[in-house]
């Protein structure tokens, strides 16, 4: 449980791929935890648990959210440097394999051959850190999107950033080009004079 205690730490700022990254490792989870138990219960001749289903809920949940946070991550990249792109971090097997330490794993490391259900703390847990890891992710972007829009009501108190370069740019630009006709005309004016006095 240390990695995802680790992962609802968001470092109060939004890193789309980084989120992504995490993400995988929900899905991953809760994709595992249900296994087991749908193992489990079509070994009792039973139906789907109410355990599986929930499990199922939130494996469409956590889907979602990685399927929003991908559309995000290639939203904020070029389309003209499309054939450039860098790939968004996936998780390998190996590399997930590590990530899960949940207790119902665990076990079964121990016991392959043991039909067992998915343990009751690991679910609580997984879906506590889950929760609290889209609160964290909605709490940053809620305050990125009223400070952008103090930022729109207040123009004139606006940081400097990537947007205004190029209108500073095209500023200095025109400054160069008055100051190169104001010079031609001074130059023009004394050769004219200069030609009058021969």
């Amino acid at each position: 449980m240390a990695v995802m205690l680790n992962m609802c730490h968001t470092n109060y700022m939004i890193a789309l791929k980084r989120w992504y990254r995490n993400m995988q490792t929900y899905v991953a989870s809760f994709g595992y935890l249900r296994r087991i138990q749908l193992k489990f219960d079509h070994s009792k001749s039973q139906g789907e648990s109410s355990t599986a289903r929930e499990l199922k809920e939130l494996l469409k949940s956590s889907r979602n959210m990685l399927c929003e946070l991908e559309t995000a991550v290639n939203g904020t990249q070029s389309f003209k440097g499309y054939r450039f792109r860098k790939q968004l971090p996936q998780v390998n097997r190996l590399q997930m394999n590590k990530r899960l330490k949940l207790r119902t794993k665990q076990q079964l490391d121990r016991n392959p051959t043991d039909i067992q259900r998915a343990d009751s703390i690991d679910l609580r847990f997984v879906k506590f850190f889950y929760y609290k890891y889209l609160k964290n992710m909605c709490k940053l972007l809620r305050e990125y999107i009223k400070n952008k829009d103090k930022l729109e009501r207040n123009p004139s108190r606006r940081a400097f950033n990537e947007v205004d370069k190029p209108m500073k740019r095209l500023r200095k630009n025109r400054h160069s080009l008055n100051m190169d006709r104001i010079s031609r005309i001074k130059k023009n004016k004394n050769l004219r004079l200069i030609s009058n006095l021969v």
